[in-house]
């Protein structure tokens, strides 16, 4: 990986070599731009604009005369040209020297504030110059746009931003260079861990605006590389550079404006701050979620140092001499482990109310965090409770006390802080314990390990929908309406094994798979797993590779980046040609199921019975009231009995619910192929339940989604069902939620009518 870097390193030195040297001769694009007539007599402010890597001065001119326009100070604002296009401390000095010389020849008194501002690359080279020139360059404020504090500022109290000023970062959510996410963990640290947005204006405030692209900051024809890897602006440029001129002004006035300014404009960089955090925040959550390396740092369980983990050791055994404890230590409040997997991946694994013997018992687990090929110590899964060789006699009063251990394999090139590559982990490796270990435990016996776990290819790929699920269920609205229209969706394929190999477990090194279909309208994920059968219900040697499974899984913060920034790259780049076909294609209604429906806990017979339509969206509705349904299910398929008025007259028609089978003739839960009863070779819609939530042993709420292409126009039916004539505005808010977060559009579920019941019969 060292060498990688190394290569990379040079390989791009040269390249600015090249670049400085066929550009040396070209002419000096530096320039300043002197302050309106307007604001003679006025306070005077110096502003230098630097430029990002391969950006001409030039581009920024429409900005920086946005932000004069909107100002009433005397404002010079100082523009230089590096060698080459391409910012860098050594030659800023004096190309920075240069133009203020020129602004003093012009008029410009000298003495007055001076703000930095930096886009890009610019903003990177902007910090690392002010800093090292602290004591002998006067800076009064530095803004940075499409970049984010350097990490290895952000504690160092040495640097001039945490004693002079604050910084400013400034970008939009759809900057496809700098990421959302990863001005997503600055505002963790720079707004939500000093005390929210009032208190960030001291130091670090973060602004993210939506709709706003690395471009926004800028005009003309783009740079090669921004060309290659920006995502689409939804706001016009004139509007970008309004926006943003608003915000840089009132941070100058805050900083260095007549004092009757400055109270107003930390209010309106405050309320800028804080309305960046519904954006925001929904990664955050992702990140607590996986145990993002750079939210806090991870735990080593082996000297433990956060009170909280209480993470049994096993086997507590060595390859050799145990490892030194880090250097530092992790602090008292590290990651002990994944929370999604301890809170997640063990209880998939078990399943056990899909399982007559194991229904009732249940299960906690602590996750670690820890290399797969660790051997001094080992790390292994298991099942402390009932200890091995034992198990539960009564299902309902066993609590399983497990572990799993995890790895969180993150990209190499983001040690370079850039913020251009992905931020969340790539996969999570996690070991556990087997589906068959488990129920054994619980009490169940006669459990083959083949069907279980050896050739059942749904655990992990499971244990990912769920993941992508809670995922677009989190994201911001805004940002799942886009997903929706321009995104690529994942699809979740069958697990690959992955065995022994010549050079030992091959699981390790088979990284989790993303397949674009063919026609680019998804991606299909898969992920590598290996397993082992368990022998004396785990009461054997650690040495004895027995009950374990294996999976490489979707970290619900990769599954977040997914969503705001790489499913968006296909058809929404910038270069992009593509157009993602939402007019006359319905979605694929299998991968509209949750992992509940998907799983084999999910009975049928649940739905049997008398349902009320609380909301609907149903052309063949229209006028219709009082909608009630008796669902009878007779094996896979259901009948249903629709009652409605029309005005005052009854009305009913009975459907028929056939279920459809995957190419293997397997049962496919939860999709029918819908029809009127004595109509089975008219018309046929294709339906699914969506979601199904179980009250006892039955279904409490339902959704129920239908859509076919018909004559070219495309037909949708969208129901929300449930016991009750009254649903609570919460319990439907969260229906559509998850509606939203499995594919259903928007604009269909604002079309859902609400049904009252209060002057039914």
């Amino acid at each position: 990986n060292q060498q990688k870097l190394f290569i990379i390193l040079v390989m791009f030195l040269l390249s600015l070599l090249l670049i400085v040297w066929v550009s040396a001769s070209q002419a000096d694009d530096t320039y300043f731009i002197p302050p309106l007539n307007s604001t003679k007599g006025n306070p005077v402010v110096t502003v230098f604009m630097i430029q990002g890597a391969s950006c001409s001065p030039l581009v920024y001119k429409p900005l920086l005369y946005a932000v004069q326009n909107a100002s009433s100070l005397q404002m010079w604002i100082g523009v230089p040209e590096m060698v080459g296009n391409l910012p860098d401390p050594v030659q800023m000095g004096s190309k920075v020297k240069q133009v203020y010389g020129e602004m003093v020849k012009a008029g410009m008194p000298s003495g007055a504030p001076v703000i930095y501002m930096g886009h890009s690359a610019g903003g990177v080279i902007t910090q690392l110059y002010v800093n090292e020139q602290r004591n002998t360059t006067s800076v009064d404020g530095v803004i940075v746009m499409g970049a984010t504090l350097i990490r290895k500022f952000r504690n160092d109290t040495n640097v001039i931003f945490s004693k002079a000023f604050p910084m400013l970062a400034i970008d939009g959510d759809k900057d496809g260079l700098m990421r959302i996410t990863r001005q997503a963990e600055a505002y963790y640290h720079q707004v939500q861990e000093v005390g929210g947005p009032a208190a960030s204006l001291n130091r670090y405030p973060v602004v993210i605006y939506p709709g706003l692209n690395h471009w926004s900051f800028a005009s003309g024809p783009l740079p090669a590389f921004v060309k290659a890897s920006d995502l689409k602006a939804e706001v016009t440029e004139d509007q970008a550079h309004a926006m943003v001129a608003t915000l840089i002004v009132n941070y100058i006035n805050m900083m260095v404006g007549p004092p009757a300014t400055r109270e107003p404009a930390m209010k309106a960089i405050t309320q800028a701050v804080a309305d960046s955090e519904a954006l925001l925040d929904p990664i955050i959550q992702a990140y607590t979620l996986e145990g993002f390396q750079h939210l806090r740092p991870q735990c080593d369980s082996d000297f433990p140092t956060n009170p909280t983990c209480q993470y049994p050791k096993y086997p507590d055994k060595s390859l050799g001499p145990p490892s030194k404890p880090p250097n530092p230590l992790p602090p008292s409040d590290c990651f002990c482990g994944s929370k999604w997997v301890s809170d997640n991946a063990p209880s998939f694994m078990a399943s056990f109310q899909d399982n007559v013997q194991t229904r009732g018992a249940s299960l906690v687990s602590k996750d670690a965090f820890h290399p797969m090929s660790a051997v001094r110590p080992f790390h292994l899964p298991h099942i402390f409770n009932p200890e091995p060789g034992t198990a539960c006699t009564n299902p309902k009063a066993c609590i399983l006390n497990t572990t799993t251990v995890t790895f969180a394999v993150y990209n190499d090139l983001d040690s370079l802080d850039t913020g251009y590559v992905a931020q969340a982990a790539s996969e999570l490796r996690v070991k556990m314990k087997s589906r068959q270990a488990l129920r054994q435990s619980a009490g169940a016996t006669n459990v083959n390990y083949t069907s279980t776990d050896r050739l059942n290819s749904s655990i992990c790929k499971a244990i990912n929908q769920k993941s992508y699920e809670w995922a677009l269920q989190a994201a911001s609205q805004a940002t799942l309406a886009r997903f929706q229209k321009v995104g690529q969706p994942l699809q979740f394929a069958d697990d690959i094994y992955a065995g022994i190999g010549i050079t030992g477990p091959t699981w390790i090194d088979k990284a989790l798979e993303f397949v674009v279909s063919s026609d680019k309208s998804f991606v299909s994920v898969s992920a590598p797993t290996f397993c082992s059968e368990n022998h004396d219900l785990g009461n054997q040697s650690y040495d004895h590779p027995i009950g374990y499974h294996y999976c490489k899984l979707l970290s619900p913060a990769r599954a977040m980046e997914w969503i705001y920034i790489d499913g968006l790259r296909q058809f929404d780049s910038v270069n992009s040609t593509a157009v993602k076909n939402t007019q006359t294609n319905c979605p694929l209604l299998a991968n509209m199921r949750t992992a509940h429906v998907r799983n084999n806990s999910f009975d049928l017979t649940s739905v049997n019975g008398f349902w009320y339509e609380n909301a609907f969206v149903d052309v063949a509705q229209v006028g219709a009231r009082c909608q009630k349904i008796n669902n009878t299910v007779d094996s896979s398929q259901i009948t249903q009995n629709l009652h409605v008025l029309y005005d005052k007259l009854p009305f009913q028609q009975t459907y028929i619910y056939a279920p459809e089978k995957d190419s293997n003739g397997t049962l496919i839960k939860g999709l029918f192929s819908k029809y009127l009863k004595d109509g089975k070779y008219l018309l046929r819609l294709p339906t699914v339940i969506i979601d199904a939530s179980i009250l006892g042993n039955k279904a409490d709420t339902m959704i129920e989604y239908t859509c076919t292409m018909k004559a070219g126009l495309e037909v949708e039916e969208l129901r929300f069902l449930s016991r009750h004539d009254t649903m609570l505005p919460s319990t439907l808010e969260q229906m559509k939620s998850i509606a939203l977060s499995m594919g259903v559009t928007g604009e269909l579920v604002d079309k859902a009518k609400i049904v009252n019941y209060t002057d039914c019969p």
